[in-house]
């Protein structure tokens, strides 16, 4: 997803539904209401769908996205990555300045 931007759907597309579908995945990775944990880097067996806040100096795959939010879609065998703002962990709200988390 380049730069988190919502899809426009143009008018008489036929088929809407991968830009409608594309719009609500960028929607829940900006704005998700749990995150399964802090890491830094790709869990071995991530859960289809989860979102896992990227902690400070990730590896592999997820460096130079600390602050970020991935979320693992199975269907593909792929990662997103969201420069989301909050994340909740367990009670716990975290607000991203754009290279870590911090606790509020």
């Amino acid at each position: 997803m380049s730069g988190n931007r919502i899809p426009y759907v143009v008018e008489n597309t036929i088929d809407m539904a991968p830009a409608i579908n594309d719009g609500f995945r960028i929607i829940n990775g900006l704005i998700p209401s749990r995150v399964v944990a802090f890491v830094t880097a790709p869990p071995d067996a991530p859960d289809d769908n989860a979102f896992y806040a990227i902690d400070e100096n990730a590896t592999g795959l997820f460096q130079g996205k600390s602050g970020a939010v991935a979320q693992y879609i199975a269907q593909g065998n792929v990662w997103e990555f969201y420069n989301a703002v909050i994340c909740v962990i367990g009670d716990d709200l975290y607000i991203s300045n754009g290279k870590r988390w911090i606790v509020k």
